[in-house]
């Protein structure tokens, strides 16, 4: 991720340098100075052009690399947490609810590395960057540029953060309501068919799928109002730099070819802020979807195993069950209530009994 870091800086940094180095050219070449003069520059248009691509591929290629294979450990983590609390834990969770946790909840964990950490610490580099940069022409430009990336870095995600939190985590509320029924329906299709309940489940579907559309819907609202948000603090970034700049011109504290670099250079820094409020956005949905899994794996084995088992007899061991007893909920009665069992190598068993009687119960222990 510390690779796939740089190499969204580089990128970003690419794109300023390809900006300023095209301003400098247009700009100089309106005084009508020898080509020998702007040899350098469009090394620097050339060099700039080429690395933005080459940066921004490698960039997507590592991470998403990275990414996947987190998501492949979180996964196999998951389940061995799972696992364990298997079956008492989970009986109170429909099977196409754990479904949806375990493939699109832990896809949802993949926004926060690349969308929501990789961008973050790409703009915090882009802003120390471009303070060096303007403070070598006037510390007044880096300050300009301070207060109005620091507003788009931060005001507008945290504005938006604050009017698509409820939104956001009912979307994921709403999506993963969708994704279990969805589920259930077809796992319970001949059942549904039987009883001809088929219309039914078709509009309870409808029902979730509108509910989630409109949770939808608005986000984009939402999204919309922060991409116009972020374009005018672009515009009056512009604006602050040229009143800042244009007196230094005039007083001959900045040269009119510097301004042009410098409002160019400005305008391509933005770049690094520009996926912020989405990542804001990403960040709530991660943590919606994080908690559902924690939610799951953070209560306690129903059964533990002691830390020193009983070693194995000399003979051939045997099963067997002494005044057994076990419940799935204390709430509920015994599943099995002193059950006495012995199982000798070479015997068979059987074990009888009605639907609920605890036969699958006695397996599983």
């Amino acid at each position: 991720m510390a690779v796939a870091v740089f190499l969204g800086f580089a990128t970003v940094g690419s794109s300023i340098g390809l900006m300023m180095t095209g301003a400098f050219i247009i700009a100089m070449a309106a005084l009508h100075p020898s080509i020998a003069a702007l040899q350098v520059a469009i090394v620097g248009v050339r060099f700039f052009g080429l690395s933005r691509g080459i940066f921004r591929y490698g960039e997507r290629l590592i991470s998403h690399d990275v990414n996947l294979r987190l998501l492949a450990d979180i996964r196999v983590w998951f389940y061995d947490r799972l696992e364990i609390l298997a079956p008492a834990r989970l009986q109170r969770y429909r099977s196409g609810d754990l479904l949806s946790r375990m493939v699109a909840d832990v896809a949802a964990l993949e926004n926060f590395f690349v969308r929501v950490l990789a961008p973050s610490l790409v703009a915090v580099a882009i802003l120390l960057l471009m303070l060096g940069v303007l403070a070598a022409y006037h510390e007044l430009l880096a300050a300009v540029f301070a207060i109005f990336y620091i507003a788009a870095g931060i005001g507008v995600p945290w504005a938006w953060q604050r009017l698509g939190r409820k939104a956001g985590r009912q979307l994921a509320d709403h999506q993963a309501a969708l994704s279990a029924a969805l589920i259930n329906m077809l796992q319970g299709l001949a059942d549904i068919l039987i009883f001809e309940q088929a219309d039914m489940r078709r509009q309870h579907l409808l029902a979730l799928e509108t509910a989630w559309y409109r949770r939808q819907r608005r986000m984009k609202w939402l999204e919309a109002a922060q991409n116009a948000a972020m374009t005018l603090l672009v515009s009056l970034t512009v604006a602050a730099t040229l009143a800042v700049a244009v007196p230094l011109v005039r007083g001959d504290a900045l040269n009119g070819v510097d301004m042009a670099v410098i409002v160019l250079g400005v305008m391509a820094a933005f770049e690094a802020v520009m996926p912020l409020p989405l990542s804001w956005q990403f960040w709530q949905h991660t943590q919606a979807a994080a908690s559902r899994l924690f939610e799951i794996i953070d209560a306690p084995p129903a059964v533990t195993d002691p830390p020193d088992t009983l070693p194995l007899p000399a003979s051939a061991p045997h099963l067997q069950f002494i005044h057994l007893s076990f419940g799935y909920e204390d709430s509920q009665p015994l599943a099995l209530h002193d059950f006495n069992l012995t199982l000798p190598p070479g015997k068979h068993v059987a074990v009888i009994g009605a639907s609920g009687a605890g036969k699958s119960t006695l397996v599983n222990l």
